[in-house]
């Protein structure tokens, strides 16, 4: 993760990424937060998803149905 951490800084700092593209913006926001967003890296066997908290609500679908993600024509 240092690595990648290290990566993506050069790519911005090297100015081989657009800093307003896509990815730039990405890579900003990942770097912004990046202790926050690998914090589930300091507890050995951290998930990495919380399914099982919507399994214990009852919750069994992550995904909204289908017919709310499209987008009329």
């Amino acid at each position: 993760m240092d690595q990648l951490q290290q990566w993506m800084q050069a790519q911005l700092d090297q100015k081989q990424v657009e800093p307003n593209s896509g990815l730039g913006v990405a890579m900003r926001y990942r770097l912004k937060r990046w202790e926050t967003l690998t914090r589930f890296l300091s507890v050995p066997g951290a998930p990495l998803d919380n399914n099982i908290n919507y399994a214990a609500r009852g919750i069994s679908g992550i995904m909204p149905t289908p017919g709310l993600c499209r987008v009329a024509a």
